[in-house]
């Protein structure tokens, strides 16, 4: 985009403003969609986010496999980000595709659970990565930065996702750590993460 393609207003609602990225402008038109077929979802249904309006670029420069992948003959672009629109059309991101993981036959977006576990009052930064598991398919591995002079436990962690989130959505694993790798640009390095826990003891 050359511009912007959701926004909130400031005499919109405290929790539109808080937990979502607002609605999508004039000349902009957004829609959820499944991220396979590419049918258009339900509202509050969880899929693609797809884009299209006259601020949107036509094609990657000179990259015509991922011009094809991620644009249509409608001018609709993938944007590979997760989420769902109310029926308000304010639009609540939860994740990467690439990013989700499926535990058990259940899809489980890392975004919706680091925005929880950052509530816990010890930690500062968490990162949650999907990795296999001989009878789920997949499970969750959370790596959580603890905030200085905090002490927290595995089990602690758990109790407190528990309480907030649905089972399968719970992080099997937690890696308690004083410090997380970050990229140049100032986000943790998920790929690091992933080798990490592929040194990690089944």
């Amino acid at each position: 985009m050359s511009g912007f393609c959701t926004y909130t207003s400031f005499d919109d609602p405290i929790d539109k403003i808080m937990k979502t990225v607002g609605r999508a402008p004039d000349g902009i038109r957004l829609r959820i969609v499944d991220p396979i077929k590419r049918r258009e979802l339900p509202i509050s249904e969880i899929g693609e986010v797809a884009v299209k309006g006259d601020l949107l670029i036509n094609r990657y420069l000179d990259m015509p496999e991922e011009t094809e992948k991620a644009f249509d003959k409608e001018g609709w672009y993938y944007t590979g980000d997760m989420g769902y629109v109310d029926d308000k059309g304010y639009l609540t991101l939860v994740g990467r595709y690439k990013e989700m993981y499926i535990n058990g036959g259940y899809n489980v977006y890392p975004l919706e659970v680091e925005n929880i576990l950052v509530q816990h009052p010890a930690v500062a930064m968490a990162a949650v990565i999907g990795i296999p598991d001989e009878i789920k398919g997949e499970i969750g591995c959370a790596f959580l930065m603890k905030k200085p002079g905090s002490e927290i436990t595995e089990e602690d962690l758990k109790n407190f996702c528990k309480a907030r989130m649905a089972d399968y959505k719970v992080p099997s694993r937690f890696i308690i750590e004083n410090i997380l790798p970050m990229t140049a640009l100032g986000k943790i390095n998920k790929m690091e993460l992933k080798n990490l826990a592929a040194k990690l003891p089944r």
